[in-house]
């Protein structure tokens, strides 16, 4: 079947209705209650107040990415539905790029969008309720780490939900948990083998004497590929998420 724009953008309305406005509405609704806690809790202590709206914002985030990437097939998950929808006259790179850009690109600009509404008005609120002092705390670095790290969490669980047709959920953080144990397994390995301090400290010599002999971290090929395969994991996890449904329309 070839690849048809008309029927991509059918499919993201349907996504758009069906799945990410109303995950969207509740995510923003409990937010505002969370920050509303943060605030008025303020007005029970008059020492010197730090409200970090950033770091809530930042956790409540990666929640609903994971929120939203569990029910991201729905329609598989549910057994009513899923022949309904692996029958729809559409292929599977067209659903696939639907979920795509309503699950990765337009859920998590929409909350972003939040933040930078809700983040100065609730800072002005706090500012009046409060007559102490506060530290706002706006922002923080390697945005861009934290968003992928974001997306990351959303394609997994996307994957997930595609992958176990009944209790996703578990399924999907039990499955995490191992794919976890496995990555630590994996960087402690590559730890021992960059850092000799690391060495010395576990195997108890002294580190001095392989020093000279070690690279600079910073400068080994080990981490550098890390870090760009680290921007290339949601479109791993979106690539095994495509052949999956293939797999079940078959």
């Amino acid at each position: 079947m070839e690849f048809n724009l008309g029927r991509v953008l059918f499919l993201f309305k349907k996504d758009l209705r069906q799945l990410v406005l109303p995950t969207f509405l509740t995510t923003t609704v409990i937010f505002i209650v969370i920050l509303g806690f943060n605030v008025f809790g303020l007005l029970d202590s008059h020492a010197p107040a730090n409200l970090d709206i950033f770091g809530n914002f930042l956790a409540f985030f990666y929640i609903s990415l994971a929120i939203i990437g569990s029910l991201s097939w729905e329609e598989i998950n549910k057994r009513n539905k899923r022949i309904d929808y692996l029958v729809l006259p559409a292929s599977s790179l067209e659903k696939t790029t639907s979920k795509f850009v309503s699950v990765m690109l337009v859920y998590p600009a929409l909350m972003i969008l939040v933040y930078i509404v809700l983040a100065p008005l609730v800072n002005s609120i706090a500012g009046l309720l409060y007559d102490g002092p506060i530290t706002f705390n706006y922002n923080a670095d390697s945005k861009l780490l934290l968003l992928n790290a974001g997306l990351i969490i959303t394609s997994f669980f996307a994957y997930g939900s595609i992958k176990f047709n009944t209790s996703s959920f578990i399924k999907i953080i039990l499955w995490g948990l191992g794919l976890f144990g496995i990555f630590a397994l994996v960087s402690f390995v590559m730890a021992l083998t960059l850092y000799p301090d690391l060495r010395a400290e576990v195997f108890g010599y002294d580190s001095t004497i392989t020093r000279s002999f070690n690279v600079d971290p910073e400068d080994h090929w080990v981490p550098k590929l890390a870090m760009k395969l680290y921007y290339i994991v949601p479109l791993i996890f979106w690539t095994m998420s495509f052949y999956t449904l293939k797999e079940k329309e078959a």
